[in-house]
């Protein structure tokens, strides 16, 4: 039944992204989207989510679909030393396109392994995700912790392995650099 409910998101989201995709292009300019071929979701991982939000919360798949806003999703790097500048003016461009900037959530201002910046985006019913990296942040999220995190995700494994994962992946994003004014990104 999850990939029932993924299939209908991926189907509604696919009408609308090629032009949501022209767009973020456009916006981005030189700063290009990166990783645009996984843009959207495939129909395992949603339903997977979806299956797995709806046990964690104690909703039905339904509604678990009903709250997903990364089924489509684009990521933009910025440079350490202007990004947020770079992310203040890209957001006022957004807005003056018509899409609403729903959500942000700055990891960098947190202790955890992830280290960018999500936000929720909308415009016409659609949500969908913008994130924001450096390029040192892109490429440790998909390569050495994406596999760490993969490991980690593993229901096989027992709690102290999964917290020296945890731990490994800490070490790993508190090597990064912290882009400068990073507090200004809301």
């Amino acid at each position: 039944k999850a990939r029932f409910y993924s299939e209908q998101l991926l189907s509604k989201i696919s009408k609308a992204e090629p032009k949501i995709t022209s767009d973020m292009q456009r916006i981005a300019g030189e700063n290009k989207l990166a990783g645009l071929e996984f843009r959207k979701k495939t129909a395992e991982s949603l339903a997977r989510k979806i299956t797995t939000d709806s046990q964690a919360e104690n909703i039905s798949l339904s509604k678990a679909t009903s709250k997903i806003n990364d089924a489509l999703r684009y990521t933009t790097i910025f440079d350490p030393d202007t990004f947020a500048k770079e992310y203040l003016k890209m957001k006022q461009e957004l807005i003056a396109e018509g899409y609403k900037v729903v959500k942000v959530k700055n990891t960098w201002l947190i202790d955890g392994p992830y280290k960018g910046v999500n936000t929720v985006v909308e415009k016409d019913g659609i949500n969908f995700e913008m994130q924001y990296h450096t390029q040192e942040s892109f490429d440790l999220k998909n390569g050495p912790l994406h596999e760490l995190y993969e490991k980690y995700r593993d229901t096989n494994i027992s709690d102290r392995e999964r917290m020296k994962l945890f731990k490994e992946m800490l070490n790993l994003s508190n090597e990064l650099e912290i882009p400068k004014n990073i507090e200004r990104v809301k």
